[in-house]
């Protein structure tokens, strides 16, 4: 019986890796569910920083608001009058069977702001108006008007535009210091618990960007608060939803685990000084939507954001041809298996070249033998 060429055993190989796949996809056993560790979370940098380490703490009286809804053809936006601050913003675009929206943002306290030395007044209620694409929150403390405003993007863009009006209505000049600006806070266990059994869980990552240095939080080996000067930005990301949140000029920013399991990130203004009928404001941009880099890369151009290096452009490479060989075969299985049948053509030949020089040293070795 003749020996079976190198070519059908290659073909013979890549067909039972095939079944494999399909085997194992098909009846994988499904994930145990998580439960709760007594333990909190602890939190480091992936590279630590100089800064002393400051701990940014949130108010613990907290006065009861009202949670309210914004909701528009594209988006679904909780918000809460006690802080004047948003609490889960959805997509209705990318939208799965039994899902009204897709949680772009499921945590809390985003746009939250206090100051440190009168942290009790971080969660008065604000009073709301909505009107068209803007939602407008003021609040009055003393002397000191606070105005949101949150202007909703349009069309297919995912970018917010939040001004923080600061004025000043009395005689004297008002000191904010240590003014937080709060762009939002992940519950850890909350998180793993609602997405552990779902295979395509993942733990969110926060990234920030300091003094020209990019820095990725391990959100699970957290043990201390980090302070960052000269911050140009604050992403965080979930698997398919993004936050990403850019001041109109650098700040201090922040990372701190709370005693609730949460980790929180924002910035800080040392010291705000408001003059006598003067308005202080502060700019940022949010981008809320999808973290699928070919959505996300028209409105956010730090591409840090999303990764760089050349297995990523290759990654990223492959993604653009599986999405056309999906238009034409609407089964992601499938794609993928032409896919890879298309790149075992492309580089056959190369193949063949290496099994051509294996025969011939094959040949060669009756009498590599005899010399040895």
């Amino acid at each position: 019986m003749d020996k079976i060429s190198e070519e059908i055993r290659l073909v013979i190989a890549f067909a039972l890796a095939i079944l494999i796949i399909i085997f194992f996809g098909r009846f994988r056993t499904p994930q145990q569910p998580y439960t709760q560790k007594s333990a909190p979370p602890a939190m480091s940098t992936q590279q630590e920083t100089s800064i002393s380490q400051d701990i940014i703490p949130l108010p613990s009286s907290k006065i009861a608001g009202e949670e309210k809804t914004y909701e528009d053809s594209r988006y679904i936006i909780k918000y809460d009058t006690s802080g004047g601050m948003i609490k889960n913003i959805g997509l209705k675009k990318y939208t799965r069977e039994n899902e009204t929206a897709l949680n772009i943002f499921d945590g809390s306290d985003l746009l939250l702001t206090y100051s440190l030395d009168k942290s009790e007044g971080a969660f008065i209620p604000y009073a709301s108006v909505i009107k068209g694409n803007t939602i407008y929150l003021n609040n009055t403390t003393g002397n000191i008007l606070t105005e949101k405003q949150i202007i909703i993007p349009s069309e297919e863009l995912h970018t917010f535009k939040v001004d923080v009006n600061i004025f000043n209505k009395g005689k004297d000049i008002v000191h904010l210091k240590n003014y937080v600006l709060s762009t939002g806070a992940l519950n850890l266990y909350h998180s793993q618990m609602k997405g552990r059994g779902d295979r395509e869980f993942a733990m969110p990552e926060i990234t920030i960007k300091s003094n020209g240095k990019v820095f990725k939080a391990n959100l699970l080996r957290a043990k201390k608060d980090a302070l960052y000067e000269n911050t140009e930005w604050i992403a965080l990301k979930q698997r398919y939803g993004l936050i990403f949140v850019k001041p109109s000029s650098p700040l201090k920013g922040f990372i701190t685990v709370s005693t609730d399991n949460s980790v929180r990130t924002g910035f800080l203004y040392d010291d705000l000084e408001v003059l006598s009928g003067e308005t202080k404001s502060i700019d940022i941009s949010v981008y809320a939507g999808p973290s699928d880099y070919f959505v996300a890369r028209n409105e956010i151009k730090e591409k840090e954001v999303f990764g760089t290096g050349f297995f990523t452009a290759m990654g990223r490479f492959l993604f653009v041809c599986l999405s056309y060989i999906h238009r034409v075969v609407p089964n992601w299985g499938w794609a993928i298996i032409i896919l890879t049948l298309i790149i075992k053509i492309v580089f056959f030949p190369l193949t063949q070249k290496s099994l051509r020089s294996m025969k011939a040293l094959q040949k060669l070795r009756p009498y590599l033998q005899d010399i040895q």
